[in-house]
């Protein structure tokens, strides 16, 4: 046979074995956002208000979203974040304040989950302001509407959903304006307002509770 024409032929086992590749866990977790914030709890943690246990395991951060953009909505918020804060310090809670929202775990949460685990929407006691709330709850997920004083009477003349998940609370007063003013989260206040937003932070950590594992 002409040298020239031979082909040397190798056979090797390792070339039937399938290629390997590095595998990556993707957890569906965000990063953070840039004006992300870790909130101090509040001292001394109020008689009425009890610690919080720690209930969210490593790296399941509960998600919270507060829509809206008025003063019931922005008080609601501010208390919702001093009230997880202050009640989960001695288990090492601990709070970070996002756009919109915050997230409450143990470590620090360093990711947002793929969707809020409740979206909390607040709306004052009157027609429009209840009528506006409404459709945006039901555009979202996992939504709670939050009303500003405890008024059944007035939920046929203001059109409310009894299919809606709802929650009410103690109007907000005098008290509460004034922790504004002097920088004091007015979720803290008054036993009577707080305990109102004590309420919708249990709902909303049994709804995170009562999610996908």
């Amino acid at each position: 046979m002409d040298q020239a024409l031979a082909v040397r032929f190798r056979f090797d086992f390792d070339d039937l074995r399938p290629a390997v590749r590095e595998l990556h866990v993707v957890d569906g977790r965000r990063a953070l956002p840039g004006t992300a914030v870790q909130v101090a709890p509040a001292a001394p943690r109020p008689r009425w208000l009890p610690r919080l246990l720690p209930v969210f395991p490593a790296g399941r951060p509960i998600h919270i979203e507060v829509l809206g953009s008025g003063a019931f909505a922005g008080l609601l918020l501010d208390s919702l974040v001093a009230i997880f804060a202050t009640a989960g310090a001695e288990a090492r809670v601990r709070v970070v304040r996002v756009d919109g929202g915050f997230l409450a775990g143990c470590p620090v949460p360093d990711g947002l989950p793929p969707s809020p685990h409740a979206t909390l929407v607040p709306t004052e006691l009157t027609r429009p302001a209840v009528a506006a709330a409404t459709a945006l709850a039901r555009s979202h997920t996992e939504s709670l509407l939050v009303l500003n004083g405890c008024l059944p009477r007035l939920d046929r003349h203001l059109g409310l959903d009894p299919g809606l998940g709802l929650i009410r609370v103690p109007l907000v007063g005098r008290g509460e304006l004034e922790a504004v003013r002097w920088g004091i989260p007015p979720g803290l206040v008054r036993k009577g307002f707080g305990s109102g937003c004590l309420a919708v932070a249990r709902r909303v950590v049994a709804m995170y509770s009562q999610g996908p594992q």
